[in-house]
């Protein structure tokens, strides 16, 4: 006679568990075999919408992206691939945009800036002003990477023209009416034109709400009028570049280059704005852009189950500000399952403490990372790491580690401006500097920003004095003393190198 032993509390606790175990798997391996990772030229996203829906917003970004360098210079230049997950519902995007209060973190779509590369998070069928705060951070990313620098009037107001992007009727659209600056504007007084064009980060209408709320508006109408208004139709981008390069000369906005570049002064400015307010001018344009391009070259395949947990636990945490120990330990679990997997510790790296990310970006790059932006991180907390000097060289080691951590950023990615001008740096530091290495930053200077032309006019200034040419020292160092936007830490050190020839030049 055989007897069946009793069943136990332990025992049917321990059978739930795996059947939830087995459930949570198996949903698991149900999300990963619903997401799709697709690439066009210059996006990557991860989306849980049918393939169709995905391919379309890829292609409304690259015709965003293409419409922006119809107005502005495209330079040779890195510009980082956003990430874009695409949700398949508000359900489903609603966990990742939670506060731990249970507010709603953002409305819409939401454009994340990070060292290790840009995010765009978007609930499927997003549209109008959901899209609007995508396009907005997407037009200041381009300014920033394009190395353009704009007074404030005309950074926003750039922006507040370029979230208004839509395609209607397969047409690419920019300048719709913006309703909510329209009834702002109607109903209040404009800022005085020489306080609104002068207006800083530091101002009263950048920092107080209800007088920032004018100022998008103002900035917005400015724009939209010498963008797409009567006036500016006949060579509206000719006539915004020279705008742009008057004010780089100077980093002051003046209404003489205004009158220069757009045939009108502040006062006639007025006048025209209070018209175009009320008028049908201030209507949408459609833009003639090559369609197909946006369309070739897309690739789709199914996600892996490792990108899309760990993608997706990164950008929840970055989403709702959840940096608690137990979310970070939940990321952690992660890390040890893919342990192996270089894009896990780039992505920790992004919400660890400060003293531990470098740490993890090493990791990545050990374990073979192909992003850019890790082994650019490396490079310039190194380089950043120097102990500049005109008396002390850096050792060979040292200077060896530097530029085979700068070939391979370059390896990645040629057009990486603030590669080179870094390499610059540490050749000017270097007991045996490599001309050639001098050379190609020098010839990449017309496409730096200005913070990159900055530093690399100062290597090269260095380097013409350790070779003993004084007299190009001097004057590369006293043109960069005259440079607007100059640093703090650059101008000393150029200053100090200025001192020290002039000392010099006493001696003999």
């Amino acid at each position: 006679m055989s007897f069946i032993k009793p069943r136990t509390p332990r025992f049917y606790f321990r059978a739930l568990l795996l059947a939830a175990a087995c459930l949570f798997g198996a949903a698991r391996a149900d999300a990963a075999e619903q997401w799709l990772r697709l690439s066009s030229k210059h996006f990557d996203m991860l989306s849980c919408t049918g393939e169709s829906d995905s391919r379309r917003v890829l292609a409304e970004m690259e015709r965003f992206r293409m419409a922006f360098f119809t107005w502005f210079d495209e330079r040779k230049m890195y510009y980082p691939r956003p990430l874009i997950f695409v949700f398949n519902s508000d359900a489903q995007f609603k966990p990742y945009n939670k506060m731990a209060d249970g507010t709603t973190a953002h409305r819409g779509g939401v454009f994340m800036r990070s060292q290790l590369g840009p995010r765009i998070a978007l609930p499927r069928g997003s549209s109008g002003r959901g899209m609007a705060t995508v396009f907005h951070e997407c037009a200041h990313s381009l300014v920033a990477a394009s190395g353009l620098r704009l007074p404030l009037w005309l950074n926003e107001g750039v922006a507040e023209v370029f979230e208004t992007f839509s395609t209607r009727g397969g047409e690419p659209v920019l300048g719709m009416r913006s309703n909510k600056h329209m009834r702002l504007l109607l109903g209040k007084k404009l800022i005085p034109m020489d306080e609104f064009f002068n207006a800083t980060m530091q101002s009263p209408y950048y920092t107080e709400p209800e007088r920032m709320r004018l100022f998008y508006a103002q900035a917005w109408l400015v724009t939209h009028y010498i963008m797409l208004g009567p006036r500016g139709r006949s060579q509206p981008a000719e006539n915004l570049r020279k705008y742009i390069e008057l004010y780089k000369k100077k980093r002051k906005p003046s209404e003489a280059d205004f009158r220069e570049a757009f045939g009108l002064g502040y006062a006639e400015l007025e006048r025209v704005l209070r018209a175009y307010v009320i008028s049908d001018h201030n209507r949408h344009y459609s833009l003639r852009l090559p369609a197909a391009s946006t369309r070739d070259g897309v690739t789709c395949r199914k996600a892996e189950m490792r990108e899309v947990e760990c993608e997706l636990a990164a950008l929840k945490i970055r989403m709702t500000h959840d940096h608690s120990e137990r979310t970070i330990k939940r990321f952690e679990r992660l890390v040890k399952k893919y342990e192996g997997d270089p894009r896990v510790w780039e992505l920790y790296a992004g919400i660890a403490p400060r003293a531990k990310r470098n740490g993890h970006v090493e990791k990545a790059v050990d374990l073979g990372s192909r992003n850019p932006l890790a082994r650019l991180w490396l490079l310039r907390e190194r380089v950043n790491g120097i102990r500049w000097s005109l008396v002390n060289r850096l050792p060979d080691e040292d200077a060896a580690k530097l530029r085979q951590n700068a070939a391979a950023v370059l390896e990645l990615e040629p057009d990486c401006m603030e590669a080179h001008a870094l390499l610059a740096t540490v050749e000017s530091q270097c007991e045996t500097m490599n001309d050639s290495a001098l050379e190609r930053a020098k010839a990449a200077l017309a496409d730096m920003n200005e913070a990159e032309y900055h530093q690399t006019q100062l290597a090269i200034a260095v380097a013409c004095w350790r070779g003993g040419d004084n007299e190009q020292a001097r004057e590369i160092a006293g043109q960069l003393l005259e440079e607007p936007g100059l640093s703090a830490t650059i101008k000393l050190r150029a200053t100090t190198l200025r001192n020290r020839i002039a000392r010099s030049a006493r001696k003999n």
